[in-house]
């Protein structure tokens, strides 16, 4: 599944593609039958789009929603902090609202292990806490956790982890048991 955004303009239209792998790629097309036709021949059918909300939206969104599995309308208006932004680029759009939600989520995750469980993780996250502070080595835990995830998605491995205690106890009970 890749996420495209795109910014409509009244002779043109700009899109980024970010792909699986965050590689983020610009193209820009011409608003006429040959550019819409040339981009939709880069679309697959599991694509997420957003558009950014302007005059041509709804005929764009109408030649190429059946393309693609979802399309969004954005207003970038209601985004208080897009709309006043320096930096409003469609690719760094749909890169930092990405970077911030999933940070968000990675650092919640994190808060609520480190003082609950006792794992590799949360042993990492102590020692980091000792060398730079609980704020950094919040931060850090979550890159990890982020890394650790990235790695079993990319190579299809599943994450275990148990207590060397529980895992001693389970080989004497097949131990017993044979």
């Amino acid at each position: 599944m890749r996420y495209i955004g795109v910014d409509l303009y009244k002779t043109n239209f700009v899109v980024c593609f970010l792909s699986e792998d965050e590689h983020a790629r610009t193209e820009t097309f011409t608003l006429n039958a040959q550019g819409l036709s040339r981009f939709k021949r880069r679309l697959r059918s599991d694509d997420h789009l957003a558009v950014e909300a302007s005059a041509n939206t709804f005929y764009f969104c109408r030649q190429i929603k059946y393309r693609v599995a979802k399309v969004v309308v954005v207003d970038t208006y209601r985004f208080a902090v897009i709309a006043r932004s320096k930096k409003k680029t469609d690719k760094n759009d749909a890169a930092m609202q990405g970077r911030k939600r999933l940070r968000t989520t990675c650092i919640g995750a994190v808060l609520s292990m480190v003082n609950r469980t006792k794992t590799p993780l949360t042993e990492f996250y102590q020692q980091e806490k000792q060398e730079k502070g609980a704020g950094k080595a919040i931060v850090a835990t979550a890159r990890k956790l982020l890394v650790i995830i990235w790695v079993m998605l990319k190579k299809g491995l599943d994450y275990w982890y148990i207590e060397e205690r529980l895992y001693n106890e389970k080989l004497r009970a097949l131990r017993a048991a044979a």
